[in-house]
């Protein structure tokens, strides 16, 4: 590479201006080797640390770039270079220097995930009122009622009773589970389970509201049989 004097008259004056004109040319022209020698003779700090941040993105050393950047209190802007390279922890770190809290607990909650901690997250997402994704991780971890509650405090009914209904067919409360549909309008899925669990006159009531009068009939002829097995059984005894 050229150096730093061929770029420039043999007899002129080195003073500090000079070295900051010199870097900036070097910066444009991409030559950043030899803008980091001008800037740092420049005295000029500032231009110094852009320069070597540059350098430093140029090269892909971003830890080294977030860590620059930490050093001159560029709180922000290193936030988001550990971001960038997924270092959570260090990147809650750095916003919370930077006063930003809510981007603080949001690169806690990742890193919490990244490392199995759900229940930890939950408790992060819970101080912030993000009940949703709170609800989301519980979900994953089939605790439904917790799930439940807190898809309750979102506003999220449906979803809610979709977690109570999940969890209550987890006990082989079926019948309780359907209850809980219909109280939402889920009439054929709530069907479907009281099918499943052999609820036939409750099954033939919901066809029938419905409309729909051949199953609500298999539904009566199912509950016959039962309750003629019921009574056989009985008297077997």
């Amino acid at each position: 590479p050229m150096s730093v004097d061929e770029a420039f008259n043999q007899s002129q004056s080195v003073a500090d201006r000079d070295w900051y004109q010199r870097a900036i040319y070097y910066r444009d022209a991409r030559l950043l080797p030899q803008a980091l020698e001008c800037a740092t003779k420049s005295g000029d700090e500032n231009l110094r640390q852009e320069i070597e941040v540059e350098s430093l993105l140029l090269d892909r050393k971003y830890p080294e770039v977030a860590q620059l950047l930490l050093a001159v209190n560029k709180y922000s802007a290193a936030a988001q270079m550990f971001e960038q390279i997924e270092a959570w922890q260090q990147a809650a770190e750095a916003w919370d220097l930077a006063g930003d809290f809510p981007r603080k607990s949001e690169c806690q909650i990742k890193y919490l995930l990244k490392n199995g901690e759900q229940h930890q997250a939950v408790r992060v997402l819970v101080q912030i009122e993000k009940y949703a994704e709170a609800a989301e991780i519980l979900e994953d971890l089939a605790q439904w009622q917790e799930a439940a509650q807190f898809w309750r405090q979102a506003g999220e009914q449906v979803r809610s009773v979709e977690c109570e209904v999940q969890d209550l067919k987890n006990q082989d409360r079926l019948e309780d589970a359907a209850n809980k549909l219909i109280e939402i309008e889920r009439y054929r899925e709530a069907v479907e389970i009281l099918e499943a669990g052999q609820y036939w006159d409750k099954a033939a009531e919901i066809w029938g509201k419905l409309g729909n009068e051949d199953d609500r009939d298999r539904c009566l002829f199912q509950s016959l049989i039962a309750d003629w097995r019921a009574k056989k059984s009985k008297l077997e005894q």
